[in-house]
């Protein structure tokens, strides 16, 4: 067995996606893996899918956003796996929590808040003990809106933005303790999940004309903002192995900058 068998990956907001698919770029190379999601059933098939793959992993049905539960949950991962090597971050927020500036309120900032406070909680609970074996590293997803915000997503965005500030912080305070922290931010659209993007806007009556449906559609059509889940997961991977930066943006950020200069001005997404 050698080194790299022994050790495990945390995966926080595994979804079929990019969580998934993280998971089995670090277990291809004989990390053990653990899902934590909310949903028992969908971790269950990934839990399988990976097993078909000859990668062991377990599964965590927990709210992220809970703090006292995520604790609970991370501990009983090191129990069942033993000491944890790297942690993804990287749960999503849902459509019909997100909102344009103009519609922030206290109530609706605060599940962001909570997404925020999670990736808090959990490098505090792993970070120490990385930093003891001088080992480790902390991968963290966000939406290009951290860096240039979109507007249907503005609240989600101030959380991410902060997160991001929080990588930058970790990458200069830890990297000559043997300790990574990196991020990706998406300027586009994931691919395999494009289908379910239409269908989650479709349901919440967005239509052309409305802002985020226009900002939308302008990922959509943009061939150079499309993204697959395995080009996410192997950026990491080179992140954390070469360990030369702490970020690197995938998709086509100039949609972001495009788009703002056109709510600017008062002209519809193109």
């Amino acid at each position: 067995m050698s080194n790299e068998e022994s050790k495990t990956i945390v995966v926080i907001g595994a979804g079929p996606g990019i969580g998934l698919a993280v998971g089995r770029r670090w277990g291809r190379s004989g990390y053990r893996v653990a899902l934590v999601a909310r949903r028992a059933e969908r971790l269950a098939g990934f839990v399988e899918q990976l097993a078909a793959e000859g990668i062991t992993s377990s599964a965590h049905a927990t709210d992220v956003t809970d703090l006292a539960a995520l604790r609970a949950t991370l501990t009983e991962i090191e129990q069942q796996h033993g000491a944890i090597h790297a942690l993804y971050y990287g749960p999503p927020a849902t459509s019909g929590t997100m909102c344009a500036p103009r519609d922030i309120t206290v109530d609706k900032l605060a599940p962001m808040l909570g997404l925020l406070n999670g990736a808090v909680a959990a490098v505090e609970h792993v970070l120490p003990g990385m930093l003891e074996r001088r080992d480790g590293a902390l991968l963290f997803c966000m939406p290009m809106s951290a860096i240039e915000p979109v507007l249907f997503s503005a609240n989600y965005a101030m959380a991410c933005a902060a997160i991001r500030n929080y990588v930058q912080s970790l990458y200069v305070d830890i990297a000559s303790q043997g300790v990574y922290a990196g991020a990706v931010p998406i300027a586009g659209l994931i691919i395999e999940g494009d289908s379910e993007r239409a269908k989650s806007l479709d349901a919440t009556a967005r239509r052309p004309g409305d802002r985020a449906w226009d900002e939308y559609r302008a990922f959509h059509e943009d061939l150079a903002a499309h993204i697959t889940s395995r080009q996410i997961a192997d950026t990491f991977w080179d992140l954390a192995t070469t360990r030369d930066r702490y970020e690197e943006i995938l998709g086509n950020p100039a949609i972001c900058a495009r788009l703002r200069e056109q709510a600017l001005i008062g002209t519809p997404a193109s």
